[in-house]
């Protein structure tokens, strides 16, 4: 089987992001060489998917070089060029007065319903029960600690890159819900860093913590455990 190595200039979100995208994509066509400089990022992508083959030893392999370009915004991966997540355009969003709430903007399936009522469980019974109204069709709910809205946008190629009416409604809360997502990671948990949230997550052993979550538990105790300046300029730029 061949082996890839990645070859890249920095080490922001945008250029992990690629790197999972595509250890992803050919997991079951290559081994990924893990070196001095990528073992952060791999080490990551190893646990999210702990079936992708790597390889520590030094052997012949196959160069990607991964090209980040803000001003286009476009990443290239080898020969393919796609948009770029999280543009510096986003910090445009960022608004200082927000609202001391949990929001969640997404599509609502049933899995991630169960793990929203569970959360409101645990800090605010009374939204609790206004939640269940989800189950019954009703596509948004705002309540004391939490507004959740269902939608299909992110699920869409060009909002998904890029949303300016999401950035715009996300960035007026303090909190942001971030269940997981199709995998174990989701881009919510960035973009609630870029535009100045804290993901509140509900697992307590989420491996998230470590990078800024805060457990639901956490909440009402307004207790936030990173400078998220100085995270999103280590992560993102």
């Amino acid at each position: 089987m061949k082996t890839v190595e990645f070859v890249f200039s920095d080490n922001k979100i945008q250029v992990f992001l690629s790197i999972l995208a595509y250890c992803e994509k050919h997991k079951e066509d290559f081994n990924f060489y893990i070196n001095d400089k990528n073992t952060v990022f791999l080490n990551r992508v190893k646990e999210i998917f702990p079936e992708i083959k790597f390889s520590r030893k030094k052997v012949k392999s196959h160069k990607i070089i991964i090209e980040i370009n803000h001003k286009e915004p476009k990443t290239k991966i080898g020969h393919q060029t796609q948009k770029l997540f999280f543009p510096r355009l986003i910090n445009n969003y960022i608004k200082k007065n927000k609202l001391n709430k949990i929001v969640f903007i997404g599509l609502i399936t049933r899995q991630r319903l169960i793990y929203i009522l569970k959360c409101a469980w645990k800090i605010d019974k009374k939204d609790f029960f206004g939640l269940l109204q989800l189950f019954f069709g009703k596509k948004e709910f705002i309540g004391r600690t939490f507004d959740i809205k269902n939608s299909k946008r992110g699920r869409k190629v060009d909002s998904k890159y890029w949303d300016e009416s999401y950035y715009n409604i996300l960035s007026t809360y303090r909190y942001c819900l971030c269940p997981p997502g199709d995998f174990k990671w989701t881009y919510r948990y960035y973009e609630s860093i870029l535009l100045g949230l804290t993901p509140i997550v509900l697992d307590p052993s989420c491996s998230s913590h470590t990078f800024g979550a805060l457990h639901i538990m956490d909440f009402n105790l307004n207790k936030e455990i990173f400078v998220k300046d100085k995270l999103k300029k280590e992560l993102f730029f």
